[in-house]
């Protein structure tokens, strides 16, 4: 699958930040001819809505990924559209990150079941809704993708050192467990020809991330969606960063 990412791409949490920077960065791929861009709230979004007004590639779709039946239409879009041409990459983007309710001093229990509700169950829910759909077009020599937007935060080997994001403890124990799904789904599906891959963007000044970093959400997208052009079967189940080097579990 060196140099395309295939037609058709799904990316969850598309109104704002990484999400969005993938739409935008999308836009200037070669070969893309679908971009179904999820968001909660397509009402609010504003900027996703002038790129899809002026971009005809783009289809902004409605999704809770905490709502199935908001997945099972999601899928319904994407299949009306796409045909049997399938899905060629399902990006699991969406993600909470709470200032107050997930530290170890004072944990919420609702705020914390609330991080592994959005962070994890919902990636594993859109996965398994959208699989007949990456199955469709998927072979060795093109596989298709689902990529799990992770953080250096959910690494376990490097905890002490990469520490908390603002004293959340929910945040990495939630991007630990969707790295360990990642590496689950990459067993089960190596013989659909699909990759799943982990993927730590960077620390990006987006809400979640913060004025304080370093990179713009397009200096996090760019790279990473350069990676994905270059993976193959022999990659899947990697965490990696955005430049496709290894990261520890």
């Amino acid at each position: 699958m060196t140099g395309s990412l295939g037609p058709s791409v799904f990316v969850t949490g598309s109104n704002r930040g990484l999400g969005l920077a993938f739409v935008r960065e999308l836009l200037k791929l070669h070969g893309i001819e679908n971009i179904f861009a999820a968001c909660r709230n397509p009402a609010d979004a504003t900027e996703l809505k002038k790129l899809a007004a002026s971009n005809k590639s783009i289809t902004v779709v409605k999704l809770d990924v905490e709502n199935d039946n908001d997945i099972a239409e999601a899928v319904q879009i994407v299949e009306k559209k796409v045909g049997n041409k399938g899905l060629n990459v399902l990006i699991n983007n969406a993600a909470v990150l709470t200032e107050k309710g997930a530290d170890y001093r004072n944990p919420d229990r609702n705020i914390m079941n609330n991080h592994m509700n959005i962070n994890v169950v919902s990636p594993v829910m859109i996965t398994s809704a959208f699989l007949p759909l990456l199955q469709k077009d998927s072979s060795a020599n093109k596989p298709s993708l689902v990529v799990n937007i992770s953080s250096d935060c959910g690494s376990v080997a490097d905890a002490p050192m990469v520490g908390t994001a603002w004293g959340n403890i929910a945040y990495g124990m939630t991007k630990a467990a969707l790295n360990q799904y990642t590496r689950y789904l990459s067993s089960e599906l190596n013989y659909n020809h699909i990759v799943a891959v982990a993927i730590h963007p960077g620390w990006l000044r987006t809400d979640m991330g913060t004025s304080a970093a370093p990179l713009s959400a397009e200096d996090g997208a760019r790279p990473l969606l350069q990676t994905l052009q270059k993976l193959t079967v022999k990659d899947n189940g990697r965490y990696m960063d955005r430049h496709g080097k290894d990261m520890r579990f």
